[in-house]
Protein backbone atom coordinates (compact mmCIF):
# COMPACT_ATOMS: atom_id res chain seq x y z
CA UNK A 1 0.00 0.00 0.00
CA UNK A 2 1.31 3.45 -0.90
CA UNK A 3 2.05 5.88 1.90
CA UNK A 4 2.40 9.01 -0.25
CA UNK A 5 -0.32 11.52 0.47
CA UNK A 6 -3.12 12.16 -2.01
CA UNK A 7 -3.81 15.80 -2.84
CA UNK A 8 -7.44 16.68 -3.45
CA UNK A 9 -9.94 19.46 -2.79
CA UNK A 10 -13.10 20.09 -0.82
CA UNK A 11 -15.73 22.69 -1.71
CA UNK A 12 -17.07 24.63 1.24
CA UNK A 13 -19.01 27.78 1.89
CA UNK A 14 -16.65 30.67 2.67
CA UNK A 15 -17.96 30.62 6.25
CA UNK A 16 -17.28 26.90 6.74
CA UNK A 17 -13.86 27.17 5.10
CA UNK A 18 -12.93 30.02 7.42
CA UNK A 19 -14.09 28.06 10.48
CA UNK A 20 -12.09 25.02 9.36
CA UNK A 21 -8.90 27.03 8.85
CA UNK A 22 -9.30 29.03 12.07
CA UNK A 23 -10.02 25.81 13.98
CA UNK A 24 -6.92 24.13 12.58
CA UNK A 25 -4.80 27.13 13.55
CA UNK A 26 -6.27 27.22 17.06
CA UNK A 27 -5.57 23.50 17.53
CA UNK A 28 -2.09 23.66 15.99
CA UNK A 29 -3.07 21.28 13.20
CA UNK A 30 -3.07 21.22 9.45
CA UNK A 31 -6.39 21.66 7.68
CA UNK A 32 -6.27 18.03 6.49
CA UNK A 33 -5.74 16.74 10.03
CA UNK A 34 -8.72 18.65 11.36
CA UNK A 35 -10.80 17.53 8.39
CA UNK A 36 -10.14 13.89 9.27
CA UNK A 37 -10.80 14.46 12.99
CA UNK A 38 -14.21 15.75 11.93
CA UNK A 39 -14.82 13.02 9.34
CA UNK A 40 -14.12 10.28 11.88
CA UNK A 41 -16.78 11.83 14.11
CA UNK A 42 -19.25 11.32 11.25
CA UNK A 43 -17.99 7.78 10.56
CA UNK A 44 -19.04 6.51 13.99
CA UNK A 45 -22.67 6.95 12.93
CA UNK A 46 -22.20 4.63 9.93
CA UNK A 47 -25.23 2.51 10.72
CA UNK A 48 -27.83 5.25 10.48
CA UNK A 49 -26.07 7.06 7.62
CA UNK A 50 -25.82 4.16 5.18
CA UNK A 51 -28.00 4.36 2.08
CA UNK A 52 -28.34 2.34 -1.10
CA UNK A 53 -30.09 2.92 -4.42
CA UNK A 54 -30.03 6.69 -3.98
CA UNK A 55 -28.23 9.48 -5.76
CA UNK A 56 -25.36 11.21 -3.98
CA UNK A 57 -26.54 14.39 -2.28
CA UNK A 58 -24.59 17.62 -2.37
CA UNK A 59 -24.58 20.75 -0.25
CA UNK A 60 -27.33 23.25 -0.82
CA UNK A 61 -26.16 26.13 -3.00
CA UNK A 62 -28.09 28.75 -1.07
CA UNK A 63 -26.48 31.72 -2.76
CA UNK A 64 -23.51 31.92 -0.41
CA UNK A 65 -19.90 32.40 -1.49
CA UNK A 66 -18.04 29.12 -2.11
CA UNK A 67 -14.37 28.34 -1.89
CA UNK A 68 -12.13 25.42 -2.79
CA UNK A 69 -9.72 24.20 -0.14
CA UNK A 70 -6.78 21.91 -0.84
CA UNK A 71 -6.23 18.96 1.47
CA UNK A 72 -3.56 16.29 1.56
CA UNK A 73 -4.75 12.91 2.86
CA UNK A 74 -3.04 9.64 3.58
CA UNK A 75 -4.28 6.91 1.23
CA UNK A 76 -6.30 5.23 4.00
CA UNK A 77 -7.97 8.56 4.83
CA UNK A 78 -8.74 9.22 1.17
CA UNK A 79 -10.28 5.77 0.71
CA UNK A 80 -12.37 6.11 3.86
CA UNK A 81 -13.68 9.50 2.64
CA UNK A 82 -14.61 8.16 -0.79
CA UNK A 83 -16.18 5.09 0.84
CA UNK A 84 -18.23 7.35 3.09
CA UNK A 85 -19.43 9.15 -0.05
CA UNK A 86 -20.46 5.84 -1.60
CA UNK A 87 -22.04 4.27 1.50
CA UNK A 88 -23.67 7.41 2.95
CA UNK A 89 -24.69 8.89 -0.44
CA UNK A 90 -23.43 12.35 0.45
CA UNK A 91 -20.51 14.24 -1.03
CA UNK A 92 -17.27 14.34 0.95
CA UNK A 93 -17.49 18.14 1.01
CA UNK A 94 -21.08 17.90 2.27
CA UNK A 95 -20.10 15.46 5.01
CA UNK A 96 -17.27 17.77 6.04
CA UNK A 97 -19.59 20.80 6.12
CA UNK A 98 -22.02 18.80 8.28
CA UNK A 99 -19.17 17.83 10.62
CA UNK A 100 -17.99 21.45 10.87
CA UNK A 101 -21.50 22.52 11.95
CA UNK A 102 -22.04 19.66 14.39
CA UNK A 103 -18.62 18.77 15.83
CA UNK A 104 -16.11 21.60 15.36
CA UNK A 105 -17.07 23.58 18.46
CA UNK A 106 -16.82 20.42 20.56
CA UNK A 107 -13.31 19.77 19.25
CA UNK A 108 -12.25 23.36 19.88
CA UNK A 109 -13.46 23.27 23.50
CA UNK A 110 -10.75 20.82 24.50
CA UNK A 111 -7.91 22.88 23.11
CA UNK A 112 -4.77 21.77 21.30
CA UNK A 113 -3.50 19.16 23.79
CA UNK A 114 -6.80 17.29 24.03
CA UNK A 115 -7.32 17.44 20.25
CA UNK A 116 -3.86 15.93 19.61
CA UNK A 117 -4.61 13.00 21.92
CA UNK A 118 -7.92 12.31 20.21
CA UNK A 119 -6.25 12.31 16.81
CA UNK A 120 -3.70 9.74 17.87
CA UNK A 121 -6.37 7.28 19.01
CA UNK A 122 -9.37 7.96 16.77
CA UNK A 123 -8.73 6.84 13.24
CA UNK A 124 -8.89 3.97 10.81
CA UNK A 125 -5.70 2.07 11.52
CA UNK A 126 -5.74 -0.06 8.40
CA UNK A 127 -7.85 -0.42 5.29
CA UNK A 128 -8.42 -3.21 2.82
CA UNK A 129 -10.52 -3.50 -0.28
CA UNK A 130 -10.48 -6.41 -2.67
CA UNK A 131 -12.78 -8.00 -5.18
CA UNK A 132 -13.49 -11.64 -5.88
CA UNK A 133 -15.16 -13.16 -8.90
CA UNK A 134 -17.42 -16.10 -8.13
CA UNK A 135 -19.20 -17.45 -11.22
CA UNK A 136 -21.00 -14.36 -12.55
CA UNK A 137 -20.74 -12.31 -9.38
CA UNK A 138 -18.09 -9.82 -8.39
CA UNK A 139 -18.05 -9.35 -4.65
CA UNK A 140 -16.23 -6.32 -3.24
CA UNK A 141 -15.09 -6.54 0.36
CA UNK A 142 -14.11 -3.30 2.10
CA UNK A 143 -12.78 -3.33 5.64
CA UNK A 144 -12.08 -0.38 7.91
CA UNK A 145 -9.90 -1.54 10.82
CA UNK A 146 -10.67 0.96 13.59
CA UNK A 147 -8.46 1.81 16.52
CA UNK A 148 -9.82 0.53 19.83
CA UNK A 149 -10.67 4.09 20.87
CA UNK A 150 -12.69 4.79 17.73
CA UNK A 151 -14.36 1.36 17.83
CA UNK A 152 -15.72 2.10 21.32
CA UNK A 153 -17.60 5.09 19.89
CA UNK A 154 -19.10 3.38 16.86
CA UNK A 155 -22.85 2.76 16.64
CA UNK A 156 -23.47 -0.96 17.08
Amino acid sequence: MKSKKINTTVHLSATDAKRLDEGAKKLGKKRSELMMDLMYRVLVHWKKLQHVFEAVKYQSSSGCEWTVKHVSLFPVEYEVCTDMRKFFKYSVSGLLAFAIHVYLDELLEGGEKKARGRRDNNHVAYYTCHGKLNNNTICWHTTWYLTDELARKVDR
